[in-house]
């Protein structure tokens, strides 16, 4: 006898690498359309879970003069007489964002009663009113500037008191959403103020709406028995 060998089992084959996964991309954002209305729903974002913020104007102000009464801040005070006047007269915006993302149904935009006069504010309720939300997370100016926002279709020609007359311009609009929308914050960039005399925009409150609750259900009726 020359050799005598015992043999073992064939390790099983070295298994065939995963193919990398190809990155997913990203969800398109949904489109959101947006249909003037007379009212939305009885339920808003509370002011304590709002923050306001306006873009700084070409001047490098945020309203009007740098002058506090007409701070950012008075969009969100429930008091649509107190106001916001944008820092100049070019493209402006003014936003909101939450403490919290919030699954609103509409918006309301407000300004003051025509027999406010101070500062012309009653020739400022002016332009082209074009929506955007954002779902990025927000704490401050810095974040709301920088967010990414997509436009909320379409945009709305408010009017002009000076060429449509003060009765023919509203002092306040609401909007309803076509589908419910999950949001951080919304923004409106305000166009087409360089026209007659070139007022700077004003707002007096702007408003999230969430859908209301559903109506507490009816207490059962019991039907009583025969007396004994």
């Amino acid at each position: 006898l020359g050799e005598f060998i015992a043999y073992l089992q064939d390790p099983p084959p070295e298994p065939e690498p995963e193919p990398e996964q190809e990155p997913q991309p990203e969800p398109e954002p949904l489109t959101i359309t947006m249909t003037n209305v007379n009212s939305v729903s009885d339920t808003i974002v509370t002011n304590s879970d709002i923050s306001a913020w306006a873009a700084e104007s070409n001047n490098g102000n945020r309203y009007r003069s740098n002058n506090s009464s007409y701070h950012y801040d008075n969009v969100n005070d429930g008091n649509a007489d107190t106001f916001w006047i944008s820092g100049n007269n070019t493209d402006e915006t003014i936003g909101i964002y939450f403490n919290e993302m919030q699954e609103l149904v509409g918006f309301g935009l407000k300004w003051p009663n025509t027999s406010i006069t101070g500062d012309n504010v009653h020739m400022r309720r002016r332009g082209t009113w074009t929506l955007y939300y954002t779902l990025d997370t927000i704490s401050s100016i810095s974040d709301a500037e920088n967010a990414t926002y997509y436009e909320i279709l379409s945009p709305y020609y408010l009017g002009d008191p000076q060429t449509d007359g003060q009765e023919n311009v509203p002092t306040e609009v609401y909007f309803s959403f076509d589908i419910p929308l999950l949001a951080s914050g919304l923004k409106a960039e305000i166009s087409g103020l360089d026209t007659g005399v070139e007022y700077s925009v004003s707002l007096g409150e702007f408003i999230a709406y969430l859908q209301d609750p559903p109506p507490e259900p009816e207490p059962e009726s019991y039907a009583s028995g025969p007396a004994y």
